[in-house]
């Protein structure tokens, strides 16, 4: 098991390590308690399974509730391959730095 934590850098929720089952709780609380637009920062996202997938499809909701976007910033290999797998990956704004 990985080690895992969220950290806010401004008005970016940062996520270090697996986004999983056992995890993807500790996100749908961190997107609960933002305001506006929301930016998950995955670039230190190792691992993602479907209950982490669920949590970021969740966070969309949210911004879509209050009438914000959802940002994806950096995405990981994982997390992008995982999108594209599942046919998602046109649904969230992505920011990189291509």
């Amino acid at each position: 098991m990985s080690s895992f934590r969220i950290e806010r850098d401004g008005g970016t929720l940062v996520v270090f390590g697996d986004l999983d089952a056992s995890t993807a709780p500790m996100v749908n609380d961190a997107v609960a308690d933002t305001t506006g637009d929301i930016r998950l920062d995955l670039r230190n996202c190792t691992f993602v399974d479907s209950s982490g997938l669920n949590a970021i499809i969740a966070a969309n909701n949210t911004a879509i509730e209050r009438e914000a976007v959802l940002t994806l910033v950096e995405p990981s290999k994982a997390v992008l391959q995982l999108l594209r797998v599942c046919g998602m990956s046109d649904v969230f704004a992505i920011d990189t730095d291509d």
